[in-house]
């Protein structure tokens, strides 16, 4: 933030713009092999974040290509 307002006052760069969090913060795992489902439990494993339980609103019909949280 520092680096951002002194840039800002030197001419070098806008004024710096605030972000929020929860705005745009998502994570892709594109490879099915670090995957697993497990549909009777209502859970995901995701490597780095473990055992992830996610609502089960229809059944997963083919192959998981990749997730997004």
């Amino acid at each position: 933030l520092e680096r951002a307002y002194k840039n800002f006052f030197e001419k070098r760069a806008d004024f710096p713009s605030f972000k929020r969090k929860g705005c745009g913060d998502t994570l892709r795992y594109p490879d099915p092999k670090q995957i697993k489902l497990d549909e009777a439990n209502s859970r995901i494993f995701l490597p780095k974040l473990g055992w992830l339980r996610y609502r089960n609103s229809r059944d997963v019909l083919g192959e998981l290509r990749n997730v997004t949280v």
